[in-house]
């Protein structure tokens, strides 16, 4: 008996190898393709954060909305924005969600992601015309030793039920949530955020808040993008991630108050932004 217990024996020692020269195989081949994928982002530290806000109801001669297009070298960054010739009659650009809110929120992502990132400037939008390469060529002479550029466009947006009930010229202005909340009911200073279709909710809800994001990081060095999003749009990305963010579908209504909405905003794109960048390679 002793013999069969023996070779029993071997072939489980010779299983369990073979398992795990397999796994440790599988995870080398893995390893090894995501250390080329990553090659380039190798270094990226140190990032120079330029950050511009874009109205939904604004656009540029060659772009009609920032999520229309990845942000690329050649891209015109800096430069005079005209009427946008499609706007949602629902829309309003939300007067409350404010360049410190979105930098902050970029930065403390960045900064968790081991990032050394830096707010060059909340740009405004003078005539002159300036591409992503001609920004990142000048400010080199600044700071020499950055090792990445990221621009970034956002676009906060909230959409009633009925456009009869936002406030007048919402469509060509931002308007503040209190505002909004004083145009949907004068009588109080709450509304409803309706889960349901926009045919089916009621007339006086809200039926979405979101801010559109797009952004690119640019190698320093040579000015090769790392990854780009715009809005729902990725590229580039390592090892992406599927983000779940909340609020989660639902086919409820809410009653909700400007605070409210302005947390949940800024709460859904900070989830957005952790699944989005990734993490800095020394």
């Amino acid at each position: 008996m002793a013999p069969a217990v023996n070779r029993q024996n071997h072939w489980t020692v010779l299983l369990l190898i073979y398992f795990i020269f397999s796994a440790s195989s599988c995870v080398m081949l893995g390893n090894r393709e995501y250390a080329q994928k990553a090659a380039p982002a190798r270094g990226v530290v140190r990032i120079a954060v330029f950050l511009q806000r874009w109205p939904h109801f604004l656009s540029r001669d060659d772009q009609n909305a920032a999520g229309d297009g990845f942000i690329r070298d050649q891209t015109l960054f800096l430069g005079p924005f005209k009427p946008a010739d499609r706007i949602n009659p629902r829309a309003m650009d939300v007067l409350d969600i404010t360049d410190a809110d979105i930098a902050q929120s970029i930065m403390e992502v960045m900064i968790d992601k081991g990032y050394d990132p830096y707010l060059v400037s909340v740009l405004p939008s003078p005539q002159e015309k300036l591409t992503t390469n001609s920004l990142m060529a000048r400010y080199r002479l600044v700071d020499d030793e950055v090792d990445g550029f990221l621009f970034c466009y956002y676009t906060p947006t909230l959409f009633v039920a009925n456009s009869t009930f936002l406030p007048e010229g919402a469509n060509r202005r931002s308007v503040g949530l209190y505002e909004l909340a004083g145009a949907l009911d004068p009588s109080a200073a709450d509304f409803i955020w309706s889960g349901q279709r926009q045919s089916q909710a009621p007339p006086r809800a809200i039926t979405h808040a979101f801010i559109y994001f797009s952004m690119t990081l640019f190698n320093a060095r040579n000015w090769q993008p790392l990854w780009m999003t715009a809005d729902a749009n990725v590229w580039g990305r390592i090892r992406p991630a599927i983000a779940e963010c909340p609020p989660g579908p639902t086919d409820r209504d809410y009653w909700t108050d400007p605070a409210m909405v302005h947390r949940i905003m800024l709460r859904n794109l900070r989830c957005r932004l952790w699944h989005l960048i990734g993490d800095a390679l020394p």
